[in-house]
């Protein structure tokens, strides 16, 4: 076959799988559900949780703890208030580290993609959900306002085996309302959201591994770089998280730099951290 009947037999498959391409887009496009529901009440279809705010167990945004808000925004989507529901940097660094080293270290998912994941979809994985799941959250960014999109998260999410809302979070592991959360009981939470069934056994058994106390300071960490808490807020974590659940009074202790020392941090650095502490993690702290 020559040259040019090779170029044009390509050309046409590429144009074919192109037209294919597009075409499943627009069907997935016009076959979504409406985002809409968001304003009304309605049931969750990811685990069956009702999302409404006429009933008493609903909480809005502003009965929350800015300690809590802060924890799950740098944890989970530090880019939350920046990208229109999809962070296509996180995506990327993730599809970077998931494929240098074999394993699952990152998530690339922001808080309206998780969010659209709880209404729409049910827990099977696969392309198409993906697929509809990214176009759903751009849709959700552009009618509704962040401040919407974290409120209806913040009662849909789950944080432990049956555990739905942060209300109910609350309540469960340390007998509060949202709004009197401290900073180490909303790192704790935060912590909880990438396996909240698996991570719920460090609350049976009343104590926290190495790996979880790690987690639950770098997450403390993040919130002093990015000036969400005070530099006393820190230090009380520092000194504390061993101490879990923090029932009672919690001590400031005399920590040395080594303890203490992260004035000179960097975002990189806070993300290698991150990484090593999922290296030297063992099975069962990453598949409790």
């Amino acid at each position: 076959m020559s040259f040019k009947k090779i170029f044009a037999v390509s050309l046409l498959l590429f144009v074919v799988l192109l037209l294919s391409a597009s075409g499943f887009a627009y069907y997935q496009w016009e076959n979504l559900p409406d985002v809409n529901i968001l304003n009304t009440c309605f049931i969750a279809n990811m685990n069956q949780v009702e999302v409404c705010p006429k009933k008493q167990n609903y909480t809005r945004l502003k009965e929350i703890s800015q300690n809590l808000i802060e924890a799950i925004i740098v944890s989970e989507d530090g880019a939350f208030w920046a990208h229109n529901g999809i962070d296509w940097f996180e995506i990327k660094q993730s599809l970077r580290d998931n494929f240098s080293t074999g394993r699952l270290k990152r998530g690339g998912s922001t808080i309206t993609q998780q969010l659209v994941k709880n209404i729409f979809f049910s827990p099977e994985k696969t392309l198409s959900r993906k697929i509809k799941e990214a176009i759903l959250a751009h849709r959700v960014e552009q009618q509704f306002s962040k401040k919407t999109i974290l409120e209806k998260y913040m009662n849909v999410v789950e944080f432990g085996p049956n555990i739905y809302g942060i209300r109910a979070a609350a309540h469960h592991y340390f007998s509060k309302s949202p709004s009197e959360l401290s900073v180490l009981e909303s790192a704790f939470l935060a912590f909880l959201l990438p396996n909240p069934k698996g991570y719920y056994t460090y609350f049976e058994k009343g104590e926290l591994s190495p790996f979880a106390q790690k987690m639950i300071l770098l997450i403390c960490k993040r919130l002093y770089f990015y000036h969400k808490i005070p530099e006393s807020e820190y230090r009380l974590a520092v000194a504390n998280v061993d101490r879990f659940p923090w029932y009672g009074f919690m001590e400031q202790e005399n920590l040395s730099e080594d303890d203490f020392n992260i004035n000179e941090l960097n975002e990189d650095q806070l993300n290698e951290e991150f990484e090593k502490i999922i290296d030297e993690a063992v099975p069962q702290d990453l598949n409790n």
